[in-house]
């Protein structure tokens, strides 16, 4: 199975929550492997290589894991 590349950004609609917070809610998901950066008021991004048949499977796969541990995440 090939790998893929990918960055998605978004914000995690909670202001409330901190780096720290959003940081450890990855890694508990499995982004370990993510190189994670934010971009202030919510905004994360966050790269990873995963194998996958497709950039797009991989992008669903990933929005999918996000959307379950931030479910207010709005997509950028």
């Amino acid at each position: 199975m090939p790998s893929h590349e990918i960055t998605i950004r978004f914000n995690v609609g909670d202001a409330s929550l901190s780096m720290d917070e959003i940081d450890n809610r990855l890694y508990e998901a499995g982004f370990d492997d993510g190189f994670v950066t934010h971009n202030g008021n919510s905004l994360v991004s966050i790269s990873v290589e995963r194998d996958s048949s497709s950039k797009s499977e991989l992008e669903g796969c990933l929005k999918n894991i996000l959307i379950t541990i931030f479910p207010r995440a709005i997509w950028l």
